[in-house]
């Protein structure tokens, strides 16, 4: 069966945007009181997903090493299993440990197969170089409509079944469109443009080493950490500060759409304006989106924020990824790449935790956002470095 790069695009993009908007994006209604918050803590809820980022964090290396090889197509639909079965059995969860059970050791793993991190492999392998640009972005652009779907429609079938047969709707939902998309329009194998060396070795010491991967690591853990503590939060912040739930919901969902434009503009652009600087500017719209946040009880604060916030956000997932495969694309990519996952989605994964304890801890969502907003504004500094850095290599390399 032949593979065509949209048909490529497609089967990866339908994927994330099933699996992306039913665990993340839905984690954000279960957490509320009208859903799983009723009958668990939000701390217990937070350490769930903490949980899932830490376990994803720690098999996204050899995850990634196994693609290299073998490709994505296999790991996408054991992903997509092992995410149904996490979350009928959060569905069926009485006790905070049954809680921490599904999401650690079934969901967590499973989003590092069914996330973006194998669909950028994919691409980096099967579609060739002069049309990667493209293909992130129609790849992200897709993506965005996870949260333009699955806020609402999680929002409405909780509303209208509950939040236990609504995690499993969405469970089965993900297993069904992986194992759909994966024979109709994945690839096997690794594809002919992973198959050429990779700049640099993957081994940790040699990633240390390089000054652009350590700055540009720490940016993005930073950023991926305050993204993940407002995603899971946000929604909470704003009902909390008195706006209905449907209401917060749907502006949510907006702030999907809102994202679009920048998703696939963004990669387009890296010819006319480097990836570095435009993440560095992307970071600092991220800051003042979280910053708008902290009055909360105000439409302008309410609105403002999720127009901002979906402006930054659809840039970030393909900037990162051309940022990385003009660097690092190669036979290796993949390791590398995960390498880098591990590290980020490591420190993200406490971010719904850091937030939601802060919020226990203090009364308010007001210290822990200003605290946000100083680290994505540290993170743009950080990345405009890691260009620099990367001048410098250059320069280095041409002597």
């Amino acid at each position: 069966m032949a593979f065509s790069n949209r048909r490529i695009v497609v089967g990866l993009s339908t994927v994330i945007v099933v699996a992306f908007g039913s665990i993340l994006y839905g984690f954000s209604v279960f957490v509320t009181d009208h859903a799983a918050g009723a009958d668990f803590s939000t701390t217990v809820l937070s350490l769930g997903i903490t949980g899932a980022g830490i376990a994803s964090a720690l098999v996204a290396r050899p995850l990634g090493r196994y693609m290299d090889g073998h490709g994505v197509r296999g790991v996408i639909i054991l992903g997509s299993a092992l995410a149904c079965a996490g979350m009928v059995a959060f569905s069926f969860s009485t006790e905070p440990w049954q809680v921490f059970a599904a999401w650690w050791v079934l969901i967590g793993p499973a989003t590092a197969a069914v996330y973006y991190e194998p669909a950028m492999v994919g691409i980096a392998g099967w579609i060739a170089p002069i049309s990667q640009p493209k293909a992130f972005g129609a790849l992200t652009l897709i993506g965005g409509l996870a949260g333009a779907i699955f806020i609402p429609l999680t929002e409405r079938l909780v509303s209208a079944f509950g939040w236990r047969p609504t995690a499993q709707i969405l469970g089965g939902a993900i297993f069904l469109t992986a194992l759909i998309t994966g024979w109709l329009a994945i690839p096997g194998g690794t594809g002919a443009f992973g198959a050429h060396a990779s700049p640099i070795p993957a081994g940790i010491r040699s990633l240390l080493a390089d000054r652009r991967f350590v700055y540009f690591t720490v940016a993005l853990l930073l950023a991926y950490l305050s993204v993940q503590g407002l995603v899971a939060h946000r929604v909470d912040r704003f009902t909390e500060a008195g706006f209905p739930l449907s209401v917060v919901a749907l502006w949510a969902g907006l702030a999907s759409v809102i994202s679009m434009p920048g998703r696939y503009v963004a990669p387009l652009l890296v010819g006319r304006i480097r990836a570095t600087v435009m993440t560095g500017g992307v970071f600092g719209v991220l800051a003042i989106a979280i910053l708008v946040a902290i009055p909360g009880s105000s439409s302008v604060s309410m609105v403002g924020h999720f127009v901002l916030f979906g402006i930054a956000f659809g840039a970030i997932t393909p900037l990162r990824a051309m940022v990385m495969t003009k660097w690092y694309a190669g036979s290796e990519y993949g390791e590398i790449s995960g390498t880098q996952s591990s590290v980020i989605f490591f420190v993200a994964a406490f971010g719904a935790t850091v937030v939601g304890l802060a919020r226990d801890l203090t009364g308010s969502y007001v210290p822990v956002l200003l605290a946000l907003t100083g680290a994505v504004g540290l993170a743009a500094l950080l990345t405009l470095a890691a260009g620099r850095a990367d001048d410098r290599l250059q320069d280095d390399r041409s002597m």
